[in-house]
């Protein structure tokens, strides 16, 4: 009841009908006990090992102390280390749209406790004005997520360009090697640029970001193109959201639910580590120190 955002009224009442009694001593307990948990899971080290980091953001509606819905973007960085096993590093939570300070905020969180990551992928293009101080950032490289160009094709063409764009990035995530890349992305830009001619300069541009991911051996590739972990999270997150009538009753309830589902999934992903990322886990680390910008 707690993680559901339950008020205490609430709590009585469906303990009520179950035949079961309501303790105030008892709640405090429980929360105290998760809050406990809570702040040294989002204060505890992090290893330094990781092949690589996910960040994507998530929107959505908080009922303030004052009554008030905000607007609030929540964070969820996902790791995987060179064993393969997938870790949720934080979550982090800003009232307000998403912006390149709160960016900047979740990057230094992650560096003060210590992370440090072969690749990065962020969710999507910064605001204007760029992305985050590199010098605040020891990620090696940051990638843009396929997904998110996808879902942005899909939006921002017709059905006929979407089509032709779609079959050429299908083609790019395949792809041999680099130069096979960069020749097929260009292609995605010229049919991007028959109607969005701005854009498309912006994506040929970007090109290095978006083909990154086809230097690494062609097993990992597809945990690196896109944010697919980070992407079941948020759909939990999401399910949560609607289960509680569109929007987040307050920020601890939001906290403890989200906590509740890390610790329920982290549970699983400890005992499912991904083979491809382990059995490349040698050629991996001698990329990193060979090249240790890649």
């Amino acid at each position: 009841m707690l993680a559901n955002g339950y008020s205490r009224a609430q709590m009585e009442r469906a303990l009520k009908s179950l035949g079961l009694p309501f303790s105030q001593e008892a709640l405090q307990d429980a929360l105290s006990l998760i809050q406990e948990k809570l702040s040294f899971y989002k204060t505890q080290p992090l290893k330094g090992d990781w092949f690589c980091v996910l960040i994507d953001g998530y929107r959505a509606k908080l009922r303030t102390e004052d009554g008030k819905l905000k607007e609030i973007t929540l964070f969820v960085a996902v790791g995987i280390d060179l064993e393969g096993i997938k870790e949720i590093l934080g979550f982090w939570i800003f009232v307000g749209k998403e912006t390149k300070k709160a960016w900047a905020e979740v990057f230094q969180d992650l560096v003060n406790r210590g992370g440090e990551a072969g690749v990065g992928v962020r969710d999507r293009r910064f605001p204007r004005g760029g992305g985050p101080d590199r010098k605040a950032l020891p990620l090696r490289r940051s990638k843009a997520s396929l997904l998110h160009l996808q879902r942005n094709l899909r939006r921002n063409l017709s059905d006929e360009a979407y089509r032709e764009a779609a079959k050429l990035l299908r083609k790019i995530k395949g792809a041999d090697d680099k130069e096979e890349g960069e020749r097929l992305f260009a292609l995605l830009c010229e049919a991007v640029e028959e109607e969005r001619e701005e854009w498309a300069r912006e994506l040929s541009a970007k090109a290095e970001r978006y083909l990154a991911f086809l230097e690494y051996p062609e097993e990992v590739r597809r945990h690196i193109y896109t944010t697919n972990p980070v992407e079941s999270v948020n759909a939990g997150i999401e399910l949560m959201r609607l289960e509680l009538g569109g929007y987040f009753p307050s920020q601890q309830a939001l906290e403890v639910n989200l906590f509740i589902q890390v610790v329920n999934l982290q549970d699983r992903w400890w005992r499912r580590p991904v083979p491809t990322v382990r059995a490349k886990s040698y050629e991996l680390l001698q990329i990193f120190v060979v090249d240790p910008k890649s």
